[in-house]
């Protein structure tokens, strides 16, 4: 997959789309990358796989009830360097508010976790 031309055109349609307009896109999307928000969960909700990024919140707490093995997972280090402290020494639903945190994931992660994706049949995308 990488460093192959992408066969269809790519929109940019950040910040030009309602949240029915967001969730009819999602419907014919293949995947979705979002960090932590209501659109990750609209995702998976819609049926669509969905890669989570999260450094700031524990996806243990508020990652997607299906497809978990698709979070990219930052918040360990976020804590450490931001907390000083491991994840189990922190409070259940402590998040990190550093605004730098999310730079803690890697483009290589999300890459690597994409093509794990996209080399998953259909069928097995979405499980508990």
């Amino acid at each position: 997959m990488r460093g192959q031309k992408v066969p269809v055109p790519i929109l940019n349609l950040i910040g030009r789309t309602d949240l029915k307009t967001l969730f009819a896109l999602m419907q014919r999307a293949t995947a979705v990358l979002a960090p932590d928000s209501g659109p990750l969960h609209m995702a998976v909700a819609a049926g669509i796989p969905a890669i989570g990024l999260y450094a700031t919140s524990n996806p243990e707490r508020t990652g997607p009830v299906l497809g978990m093995r698709w979070v990219v997972n930052a918040y360990p280090q976020a804590v450490r360097e931001s907390l000083n402290r491991g994840v189990d020494d922190v409070h259940w639903g402590k998040r990190v508010r550093d605004p730098h945190a999310m730079e803690l994931i890697k483009p290589a992660a999300v890459i690597a976790k994409l093509d794990e994706l996209m080399s998953t049949p259909v069928e097995d995308r979405l499980v508990v």
